[in-house]
């Protein structure tokens, strides 16, 4: 053949073809050797960025927009133990961590829980949904033969049933179960009067939410049991049940769900947030005569009954006497949001809050009759002297609603107060943008770290400084020294609800140590010095100007 074409070609033409037939090779060989171009990035530049980075497009996506590298997934810059309790993994983990307890084919209800492993100890934290129950003589029946997990569910960690805890104040799952939930076997009766007994499928679905409440004042403990209902409902958007259907759907199911107070506690403050996922107002069991359109709906309807998570069960309330370097929470922050919104509350915009004037806001305990800084007047006018051009305010926030409360909140700039829990209101100040200053009694046994935390993930500041107790004699048998326990200063503003050792996981009461009931002094170029920090922190970020107006 190259005989002929030689015999055919002039010698400028055969050059040419052969230098076509050269890369044409060339080609050949290295298809042969390099099945696919990332055979070749992979073997010669393996410094590049290449599909095992993160770049790979995912089959029948060839075209489309590639994701960002792995280096960018914010989870990375939090520790496990931050994921774990402060990220949506935490819901998640709870999800995966459920099991059906009725034994089939001996139950005609279904009771599900999720448990959650957060705490220090072998202890869970629970919560259930139980469908196929209805109202009967004052408690809640469910048609259900308890099972024992099997191997394989101990292992992921669930607990057998009879673990399930109660916590202090006579609240959680396990008090709900044993006095408002009546489990029945088959063979003992049916759960539902005989009339309803054919009932298997309801549409709409209903829902009861039956709550037992640690109090009703205490901003700690009741926006923390409301957090926790609220993290239930999503757990419960996220899991299926047997049908495959979630086991609560938004918005579809808000109309149809009723929180039932189990308590006879007053309404206090917090009353309304209970309907965050509820399209009915709260009742009380006590008076559920009163309302005979939801009397006869509770009693005459098969219901799916809800046993959220327990107040002191929220990840929040774990370790807060210790430091934790969590930088962000996305539970925090949609917990706050919602609330926000529940008042059409808006964070206000750079045009609103004054730039020219930074907002102190100190919180007064007068009301409260202990925990007082004796002479804030004058420490404050010291403040407004050092500081010309803010404004300070002064507020007891028991005196107003909670709404009025989030308002004046959402317009602070420097939060400041005695340790308690009015600083709860940190979790509703402006990202990023805000302080908050918290003055300890110096007679704590230890610092107290849970508002630092929460701080920290909000991305403000936070300053601590002591103050010195006043000494006076006690007054009633409440106050003692230092024998006390640190179970009431838990109590008091969310400590550690996971307290280990407790007998039986109930929680007693116990006497106060005595700077719960003590007033405090402070001196004057202490308290401007700790305060002023928080506010040349804002100057800093250059979110206000120094210039005095």
């Amino acid at each position: 053949m190259i005989l002929l074409l030689r015999g055919i070609l002039g010698p400028k033409t055969r050059r040419a073809v052969v230098l076509a037939v050269i890369p044409v090779l060339v080609l050949l060989v290295l298809l042969f050797q390099y099945p696919s171009p990332r055979d070749f990035v992979e073997r010669h530049i393996p410094d590049s960025l290449s599909w095992s980075s993160g770049f790979r497009p995912k089959d029948g996506d060839a075209g489309g927009p590639l994701p960002l590298p792995n280096d960018y997934d914010p989870e990375e810059t939090e520790s496990a133990f931050c994921l774990d309790r402060f990220s949506p993994k935490y819901l998640t983990n709870l999800r995966d961590t459920s099991i059906q307890y009725c034994s089939t084919p001996y139950s005609s209800s279904e009771l599900t829980c999720f448990h959650s492993h957060v705490s220090g100890n072998e202890n869970r934290d629970t919560l259930c949904i139980g469908d196929g129950s209805v109202l009967d003589l004052g408690t809640f029946a469910l048609s259900c033969q308890i099972r024992q997990p099997n191997e394989n569910e101990t292992a992921r960690g669930i607990i057998p049933f009879d673990r399930i805890r109660q916590y202090w104040y006579d609240t959680g799952p396990r008090y709900v179960f044993d006095h408002y939930v009546d489990i029945r076997t088959t063979a003992d009766s049916e759960p539902v009067p005989a009339a309803m007994a054919n009932q298997t499928d309801v549409s709409p679905r209903k829902f009861t939410l039956l709550l037992k409440r640690e109090g009703e004042a205490n901003p700690w403990h009741c926006l923390m049991e409301i957090w926790s209902m609220a993290m239930t409902f999503d757990v419960l958007r996220m899991a299926r049940d047997d049908a495959g259907q979630p086991f609560y759907r938004v918005p579809e199911d808000v109309p149809n769900t009723q929180v039932i107070i189990l308590d006879d506690r007053s309404d206090g403050p917090y009353w309304h947030l209970w309907k965050l996922f509820s399209g009915r107002e709260p009742i009380r069991l006590a008076k559920m005569h009163e309302h005979p359109d939801t009397e006869r709906l509770v009693t005459g309807t098969k219901q799916r009954i809800i046993v959220p998570l327990a107040g002191a069960a929220n990840p929040f309330w774990q370790n807060d006497w210790e430091v934790r370097d969590c930088t962000q929470s996305v539970l925090l922050r949609v917990f706050a949001r919602r609330v926000l919104r529940h008042y059409n509350i808006t964070t206000p915009t750079k045009k609103e809050t004054n730039p020219a004037a930074l907002r102190v806001t100190f919180l007064d305990r007068s009301g409260a009759g202990n925990r007082n800084l004796r002479g804030q007047q004058s420490l404050l006018e010291s403040l407004k002297r050092k500081f010309a051009g803010i404004e300070v305010t002064a507020v007891d926030f028991a005196a107003i609603p909670f709404e009025e409360q989030l308002r004046m909140i959402q317009r602070t700039d420097v939060l400041v107060g005695v340790h308690g829990a009015g600083l709860t209101h940190t979790m509703f100040l402006r990202d990023g943008v805000t302080a908050v200053v918290e003055i300890q009694p110096r007679d704590m046994p230890a610092a107290y770290m849970g508002f630092r935390n929460m701080a920290n993930m909000k991305g403000i500041g936070y300053f601590r400084a002591h103050a010195d107790p006043i000494s006076e004699d006690p007054v009633g048998g409440d106050q003692v020294g230092a024998g006390a326990t640190k179970l009431e200063r838990d109590m008091d503003t969310g400590g550690a609800a996971a307290l280990d050792g407790m007998k039986d996981d109930i929680y007693p009461l116990e006497k106060r140590e005595s700077w719960h009931t003590e007033d405090f002094f402070m001196k004057e170029d202490s308290f401007v010095e700790v305060v002023g920090a928080a506010i040349n922190s804002l100057y800093n970020k250059n979110m206000r100007e120094h210039d005095a107006t």
